[in-house]
């Protein structure tokens, strides 16, 4: 098990099959989603989409995911796409864990149904720009939300509506 971490969690301690790694580099992040079966997210109560990027890093690379359900994640992807377990319940990611280690078919479905949701959700890059856009048009300007379904993909950000004049 490698943990990219500050430090170790309370308990746990370095030995044969547990390593404590800080990568530096995006190269050496992307050699860890490669090494790795399935991503354990743990995770502290929030109202924000904490560990998103780490899922969707996951995701893209091929990667299931084990995540707590602790706060807005759901708000992205659902329990076909990734597995939850309850917020600190130790026994609960260990038994998740250990359940998609051994069904190679569950894994390769919750990567295929996540990576759909990516792309039909615009869970990218441009899509958070388009959808930020709009937004802060709406707000400064009243001007009317155009939604990533409404954008060309090829449209340029500056071909959206600007601001009245």
């Amino acid at each position: 098990m490698r943990i990219v971490a500050p430090r170790l969690p309370r308990g746990l301690k370095p030995g044969a099959n547990v390593t404590l790694v800080h990568p530096k580099t995006n190269d050496e992040y992307i050699a860890l989603y490669r090494w790795a079966d399935i991503v354990a997210l743990a995770l502290n109560p929030n109202l924000h989409g904490s560990g998103i990027t780490v899922v969707e890093e996951a995701v893209v690379l091929g990667v299931p995911v084990v995540a707590a359900d602790g706060g807005a994640l759901k708000c992205y992807f659902s329990e076909e796409e990734l597995r939850y377990v309850p917020l600190g319940d130790a026994a609960a990611m260990r038994a998740a864990i250990a359940a998609l280690a051994d069904d190679a078919a569950e894994r390769a479905r919750l990567v295929e149904r996540a990576q759909r949701r990516m792309i039909e959700g615009e869970l990218t890059s441009r899509g958070f720009a388009l959808r930020h856009a709009a937004l802060s048009r709406e707000l400064l300007y009243g001007a009317t939300i155009v939604t990533v379904e409404e954008t060309p993909p090829d449209a340029p950000l500056s071909t959206l509506p600007s601001a009245p004049t």
